[in-house]
């Protein structure tokens, strides 16, 4: 349903955002009239009307504030059954909050100790949840090919 209302407004908003031919607005008496001030007022006049609705039907606008609390409801209740139908196994449990594992706190004013870990990476404060990169072994530089036209010595 909502469906239907949404692409009902977004055609009307198309048809009011394309231009009319002047041979259909001159056949059309009444369409002479409407201008951008008058379609404010109207549209001004409309939102006075809506907000006193539940002052003048306190009964409908409460029977329609249940509706909308039983929809929202079944709403969520069928995003959650989507979710939990469509989801891999695996991003069900990655969403599942991670217990926080258990760190011996260092008193107030302490200083952190540095540990290799943060050495290594260069962070002043090991929290162990930055992986440092190993050191390369070694590094190899690629040495450049000969000229053809001069003479290849070695030392």
């Amino acid at each position: 349903m909502g469906f239907f209302i949404r692409a009902g407004l977004l055609v009307g908003i198309g048809i009011l955002l394309i231009p009319a031919d002047q041979d259909e607005i001159a056949r059309s008496g009444d369409a002479q009239k409407a201008t951008a001030l008058s379609t404010l007022s109207f549209a001004k006049a409309a939102l006075d009307d809506l907000r006193g609705f539940c002052g003048r039907n306190p009964d409908a606008c409460e029977t329609g504030s249940a509706l909308a609390d039983g929809f929202n409801a079944k709403a969520r209740t069928a995003a959650k059954w989507v979710y939990t139908t469509l989801a891999p196994e695996t991003t069900r449990q990655a969403s599942a909050p991670a217990p926080a594992p258990a760190a011996p706190v260092p008193p107030a004013g302490a200083a952190p100790v540095p540990t290799a870990h943060a050495a290594i990476a260069g962070d002043p404060i090991a929290t162990g949840t930055v992986k440092a990169k190993p050191e390369p072994k070694e590094i190899v530089v690629p040495v450049p090919k000969p000229k053809p036209d001069r003479p290849v010595t070695t030392s």
